[in-house]
């Protein structure tokens, strides 16, 4: 199980007081895990290999970037309706029968 310990991090900017310095607080959380000494070599040298260090290399490794997402709402209108509906890339087309269905209630 890993152990979590809060590492409180300051970070100065400006080296005379006043105006110039600006302080942020940054909460840092510390988690470990057991190794093989083998597998802890094997680690340091991944990340050397990368040029990183160890905490950077493995924040990499298990944390991977998201790829920006598609926008959640592109506007277009139907060809056949006329009506406005999501063209995003992660949404299906309206079917002239579900367009139908939706307005079927309207007088």
């Amino acid at each position: 199980m890993a152990s979590l310990q809060k590492t409180a991090v300051l970070l100065c900017e400006g080296l005379t007081g006043g105006a110039g310095m600006s302080y942020f607080t940054t909460i840092m959380v510390t988690a470990s895990f057991k190794l093989t000494e083998g597998q802890m070599r094997q680690l340091r040298r991944n990340a050397h290999a990368k040029r990183l260090s160890l905490s950077d290399y493995l924040r990499a490794a298990a944390l991977p970037e998201e790829k920006p997402q598609s926008p959640d709402v592109v506007p277009k209108r139907h060809p056949v309706s006329g009506l406005w509906y999501n063209a995003a890339p992660n949404q299906a087309n309206p079917s002239l029968e579900e367009i139908q269905e939706a307005l079927a209630d309207f007088p």
